[in-house]
């Protein structure tokens, strides 16, 4: 779907990141975040799920890595939502958008919640309706995250669907908790909604530390616009 178009975007992105914040983008390659978290046996054709044996010791600290990284983009703000690149006439043919009937439907869906919430004013506050807009990356999530040897972050990959979005993107809490998106969850919704919550409350501490002791956290407490708080409050 449009590589060219996707590539300028992503190039642009990453230069912006590179030169405004302190979030490594891709050199060095071990393994991702997503293998580190995952359940132990499952093959690489299965979807991931979090170990729910995992060391509380060890999700902290990656969790911790990654509200750094969330925290260090809260900083970066433009004066109009969309892609740091005009690509002049807007692409409206998505192609491959879906990938089967039931595909079809849980999108289908979706997009009447979306538009139920965005009409009953749950999405955005209205605080920010004038910006600044805060950078989002659709597709941060730990498979896209690098790791060493040590599970320190050395590399943020696909940035290529990064923009400028409503500063209420970056206050919800995070799907990926898990790893799997709930509609996937084994288990089912509720399921999915329970164990959320537990991780959640993982997340929430490891964002609330970052937030007091990282350089990215004073220029966040500078300002109005701390995560956790608001996290929290979404959650």
């Amino acid at each position: 779907m449009f590589p060219e178009e996707k590539i300028r975007n992503e190039v642009a992105m990453i230069k912006y990141i590179q030169d405004r914040a302190g979030i490594p983008v891709p050199f060095i390659l071990h393994w991702d975040m997503g293998a580190a978290l995952n359940t132990p046996g499952r093959g690489t054709q299965d979807r991931p799920i979090l170990d729910p044996n995992i060391e509380p010791a060890k999700l902290e600290m990656l969790y911790r890595q990654v509200a750094d990284i969330l925290l260090q983009l809260s900083t970066l703000e433009l004066p109009t939502i969309g892609s740091l690149r005009e690509t002049g006439k807007f692409s409206w043919d998505r192609n491959d958008a879906i990938e089967s009937k039931e595909d079809c439907q849980r999108k289908y869906v979706a997009r009447h919640l979306f538009q139920k919430l965005a009409s009953e004013e749950k999405i955005v506050c209205g605080v920010h309706n004038d910006g600044p807009f805060k950078i989002w990356c659709d597709d941060l999530r730990p498979s896209n995250i690098l790791l060493d040897a040590n599970l320190q972050i050395v590399g943020v990959i696909d940035w290529e669907f990064t923009y400028a979005a409503p500063a209420e993107f970056l206050f919800a809490p995070p799907w990926w908790l898990l790893l799997e998106q709930p509609e996937y969850w084994p288990d089912g919704m509720n399921e999915w909604s329970y164990m959320h919550e537990t991780r959640m409350q993982t997340f929430l501490k490891a964002l609330e530390e970052c937030e007091a002791s990282t350089t990215a956290s004073r220029k966040v407490q500078e300002g109005k616009h701390q995560l956790c708080p608001k996290c929290a409050r979404a959650g």
